[in-house]
């Protein structure tokens, strides 16, 4: 019976998969607007020259990730794979567009929250952003975006932007200090992206398994949004947040544990303290309680009723 499940989960997922992946090459194949046509969707559709090598090089990562998933090497060397992977994926495919290091800095140089990293290297004094942040976002002295987030996301940039200018030889211009900031993240967004997998991990291994935990770590280092926004905190840094708030959380409920609570509180609170979004946390940890207590009551009415 449990092999005609497991089979049959299977199949299901590969059906959905099929069909999402057909999907997708009908959408990109035919050019059909269905994305543009959603109200304030703002990515246009268009075609990027690719080298091949590259992109092979991202699809033999991901099947070495499922021969690490299966394989016999203990499990903190299999999470350190899984993230090596995933930063080769993400390189990978940035390489593929033929710009080198540029197709990872771009969303940091020229599009969208690129100003953060300007902002962070004007900034002389992060203490007075953190005192003043509404009159400095309201002045529109640090950028457009500022005003739709908490402080968080420019300090986050700030503080990278100050790990950045620790390994220069002379201080610099803001220019030149943006650009140190850029080529640093270059390198350290991306690990910092994929240390969301020990998170999943440690996460998934309670609930579903070690191996399914793991699967589920390679998996989101198949995720479009992960491997192709670079450079970017809803991408490197927000998942990591929000990871590390959930593993605390689930560990006060599991371990029934003060300290544990105490501290996913605090992890809740940085956050939300990194943008307004994480509130939907809040949310999933309401849920997560409200079934938890679900659970427990249905296993103690079963306890009594066999006890009776």
């Amino acid at each position: 019976m449990a092999v005609e499940t497991n089979r049959s989960t299977w199949i299901f997922v590969l059906i959905l998969a099929g069909a999402g992946a057909l999907f997708h090459a009908a959408v990109l194949f035919f050019r059909a607007p269905v994305f543009q046509s959603l109200p304030y969707w703002f990515w246009p559709l268009h075609s990027t020259p690719t080298q091949s090598g590259w992109l092979w090089l991202a699809g033999l990562s991901l099947s070495l990730g499922v021969w690490v998933v299966y394989g016999g090497l203990p499990a903190c060397w299999k999470l350190v794979l899984l993230v090596a992977i995933g930063v080769t994926v993400q390189f990978s495919l940035a390489y593929s567009k033929g710009a080198g290091l540029d197709g990872i800095r771009d969303r940091m140089v020229h599009t969208g929250h690129a100003e953060f990293a300007d902002v962070a290297a004007r900034t002389t004094s992060a203490s007075e952003v953190l005192r003043h942040y509404e009159q400095l976002a309201g002045s529109g002295q640090i950028g457009a975006y500022a005003p739709s987030k908490p402080p968080g996301t420019l300090l986050t940039y700030i503080a990278f932007e100050r790990l950045a200018q620790a390994f220069a030889d002379t201080p610099g211009t803001a220019v030149e200090r943006a650009n140190r900031l850029r080529d640093f993240s270059s390198y350290t967004w991306p690990i910092l992206t994929y240390l969301a997998i020990p998170l999943i991990y440690l996460l998934g291994q309670r609930v579903f398994g070690e191996r399914e935990a793991l699967m589920a770590g390679l998996l989101y280092a198949t995720v479009p949004a992960v491997n192709l926004i670079t450079l970017h905190a809803d991408q490197a840094v927000y998942p990591l947040a929000a990871l590390f708030f959930a593993w605390l959380y689930v560990a006060s409920l599991t371990r029934s544990s003060l300290h544990y609570a105490i501290w996913s509180g605090v992890a809740l609170y940085a956050a939300i303290f990194l943008s307004f979004g994480m509130l939907g946390m809040v949310v999933w940890a309401l849920a997560l309680t409200w079934f938890a207590n679900m659970f427990m009551a249905n296993k103690f009415r079963t306890l009594e009723r066999d006890l009776s």
